[in-house]
């Protein structure tokens, strides 16, 4: 495993200094490398415009519109695809070797009568994307790092649908204490609000991101993050997780973003209230604007406010 250093905003960071004591060891595993922060412009390659079918996923998984780079990021994060699935829509970069993002629709229905894992559990290579522009299951193996999926297996009941979240474009690096652990935690609550509010839209991905940025006397506007394996997948710093529901009362929208350092040790069972972000950062960080159709009177409140509590399950 190697690492690698990058540039980065300073921006709204005091979100993040509830993060830093969580962060008792960030240490990495293997090679190294290091990119500029979030600072200029990537291009996008779609692999064409999606055939009826896929439209109608897109428009399920992305019903605020896919999400969209902002004109001030680079093209430092280099080529990437869209991927349109009947589970999720997927952007994948082809420099990373991960998704930037996944989104999916989750429905109290989709989690009905839910049969378990997969076994053997079918992890595979995308087939959408040419080997050296991709993750390989070899990437992994004997890393110390988990295939972490981006949009859980266990966040449909099906089969079929539960095969479609193996494909490693679904996946980045995650340590295995992380990934069993607090993450696992936040993905059991999020099918719990589904079920309580019967339908939620999610949006999660890594994030390469130092908090030491916030502060101009450390800055030095760089990232260092370790990759993986022959094809140097890159191990995301962070994950973050959005999700927006309407309020079952009230009708009126509500979203929770959460922040996560990708480390190997965490407090025992922290409760999800410590990683709590505004979707502002993680837009600010990633680069992109998640919800870009989102027309709500109360859209800026909506993504700039940091909530203090989770929903009730």
């Amino acid at each position: 495993m190697a690492t690698t250093r990058s540039s980065s905003s300073v921006g709204k960071l005091l979100v993040a200094a509830t993060l830093v004591s969580v962060i008792a060891d960030s240490s990495q595993k293997g090679p190294v490398r290091v990119r500029p922060t979030m600072s200029a412009v990537r291009a996008i390659a779609d692999p064409g415009v999606p055939d009826a079918t896929q439209q109608k996923f897109l428009k399920q998984n992305c019903r605020f519109g896919k999400p969209a780079k902002q004109p001030q990021v680079t093209e430092l994060l280099g080529p990437t695809m869209v991927i349109v699935r009947e589970t999720y829509v997927l952007e994948h970069s082809a420099t990373s070797k991960t998704p930037y993002w996944v989104s999916e629709f989750l429905t109290a229905e989709f989690l009905k009568d839910d049969g378990g894992r997969l076994k053997p559990e079918p992890f595979r290579p995308e087939p959408l994307v040419p080997p050296g522009a991709r993750a390989e299951l070899k990437d992994y193996r004997n890393s110390g790092y988990a295939r972490g999926h981006m949009m859980p297996d266990a966040d449909r009941a099906k089969n079929d649908l539960k095969r479609e979240t193996y494909v490693l474009s679904n996946m980045v690096p995650q340590f295995g204490p992380f990934n069993s652990g607090v993450w696992l935690k936040l993905e059991k609550a999020v099918r719990a609000w589904a079920v309580a509010r019967n339908e939620i839209h999610v949006v999660t991905g890594p994030l390469w991101f130092d908090p030491d940025e916030a502060d101009p006397a450390k800055a030095d506007g760089q990232i260092v993050y370790s990759v993986i394996g022959p094809n140097q997948v890159a191990v995301p710093t962070h994950l973050y997780k959005i999700v927006l529901s309407q309020n079952p009362s009230t009708q009126k929208w509500e979203a929770l973003a959460f922040l996560f350092p990708n480390i190997p040790k965490y407090p025992t069972s922290p409760p999800l209230e410590k990683f709590l972000t505004t979707i502002d950062f993680l837009e600010e960080h990633t680069g992109y604007n998640f919800f870009p159709d989102f027309q709500e009177e109360d859209q800026e409140k909506l993504e700039s406010t940091l909530p203090t509590v989770v929903w009730d399950k």
